[in-house]
């Protein structure tokens, strides 16, 4: 709509009140020199770099939004770790620091079977294409996740949020300062919680200082709420 407030979240230092929308829905706004990170409502998500001098060396991309070990997914991968467009997958200890928030492209992360991974999740809110879980946990692998901030693993459109295959075990930590993370299936999914394709769930593990609303599991119910205290 013209002339419309649009909501722009995610920058620093820079008033975003008076930001309104042209009359094509296009978003005009100046940004000054220096790097700048910033989501739209629809939940696209956009890096820019703007230059003190020339114009031309101006950069400006989409981003997924959710940033491993301070990268964007858009980068396909770091040490250890890489992105499919789909599916983050971890290969390695660790730790990977996972952060930021998803919506307008879906992302699972992934840890094989077998796997021995710690995965930080500060301030997160992951959110899995149809049909995936936010978080998959491979037959046999030990996943410990250290709960920093407010998060969130949503799975996606008849999709569990959380899958730990048969074998595996999933602990959840408190990290500094402590935390919550909300579990939540995906629409028409009967838990936040499934077992792999074996059809055995593994385990779900709270270290000291975690809670949980409910007993961790294939019969949880679709959302689980952890709390880690401070």
């Amino acid at each position: 709509m013209t002339n419309a407030p649009v909501d722009v979240s995610g920058l620093r230092d820079y008033g975003t009140a008076d930001i309104r929308g042209g009359p094509a829905g296009e978003v005009v706004f100046w940004l000054p020199a220096g790097d700048h990170e910033f989501a739209l409502p629809d939940g696209r998500a956009f890096a820019v770099h703007v230059g003190p001098d020339d114009p031309a060396k101006d950069e400006f991309r989409p981003t997924t939004g959710l940033r491993v070990n301070g990268i964007d997914l858009t980068a396909g991968g770091g040490h250890s770790w890489h992105w499919d467009g789909h599916r983050v997958e971890f290969n390695g200890p660790g730790p990977f620091v996972v952060s930021g928030r998803n919506a307008a492209t879906g992302a699972s992360l992934f840890v094989p079977g077998g796997n021995r991974t710690e995965i930080v999740a500060s301030n997160l809110v992951c959110s899995a294409a149809s049909g995936l879980p936010a978080l998959e946990v491979g037959p046999g692998a030990r996943v410990d996740v250290e709960v920093c901030g407010s998060c969130a693993l949503q799975g996606g459109d008849g999709g569990a949020s959380a899958v730990v295959g048969q074998g595996a075990r999933l602990r959840l930590r408190k990290g500094r300062g402590g935390g919550a993370l909300d579990v939540a299936a995906g629409e028409g999914a009967p838990s936040a919680f499934a077992p792999g394709e074996s059809g055995r769930f593994g385990e779900v593990a709270l270290g000291r200082g975690v809670e949980a609303d409910r007993t961790p599991g294939p019969d949880a119910g679709p959302v689980v709420r952890f709390r880690a205290g401070r």
